[in-house]
């Protein structure tokens, strides 16, 4: 299955797919589609199959776009001091005929390791994300901690929860232990990931 899906930073045609692909599924399953002023000019990482169908997507938001939009919501500097270089994530969206069991954990799980590395590659310090409470156990496997702060979305209409992860933190811990699940979750083998 590795081999069917190929993640990446989207081409300009790809992130139009990616914005209508986040439009659908976030109008079927929330009822509300997010849209901001750095729809055009964040990161968008996609997970495309053979036949070049675009199945999922992410987005990014660097640090010289901050304030972040969930900064009107909790204030974010006790976690990002002012020398981190801290990005912004969401808005993962999975197509609905890409959600089988099989598949759940591995293609949020493809996407993540596309923003790891794409977030080291860039210099980026640190991801933060909110997100809805039914995901906070995949999001905590994947290494981002609870900041214990929630604040009511006005499009969603329901608490959200914000996660940080410190990507430093994450590499000291990497190159001093031999935890094998810590290895396996940052390591790219298998997966086709162009960063």
């Amino acid at each position: 299955m590795l081999e069917n899906f190929t993640f990446k930073v989207a081409d300009p045609v790809e992130r139009l797919a990616a914005l209508r692909l986040q439009a659908q599924v976030y109008a079927e399953d929330t009822g509300h589609v997010p849209a901001d002023q750095f729809d055009e000019s964040g990161f968008y990482f996609v997970a495309v199959t053979q036949e070049t169908d675009i199945v999922a997507s992410f987005r990014m938001v660097g640090p010289e776009q901050r304030p972040f939009d969930i900064e009107r919501f909790v204030d974010l500097s006790p976690f990002l001091k002012p020398d981190r270089s801290p990005a912004l994530i969401g808005r993962l969206c999975i197509r609905h005929d890409h959600r089988s069991v099989s598949r759940k954990i591995f293609l949020p799980l493809g996407m993540l390791k596309l923003a790891y590395a794409f977030s080291w590659k860039h210099g980026f310090t640190d991801l933060v994300m909110y997100t809805f409470p039914h995901l906070l156990g995949f999001y905590r496997g994947a290494l981002f901690q609870p900041l214990n702060l929630t604040f009511q979305h006005p499009g969603y209409g329901c608490a959200m929860h914000v996660m940080h992860l410190d990507l430093l933190d994450v590499e000291r811990r990497r190159l001093s232990s031999g935890d094998p699940s810590l290895q396996r979750l940052l390591s790219l083998e298998g997966y086709n990931v162009l960063v």
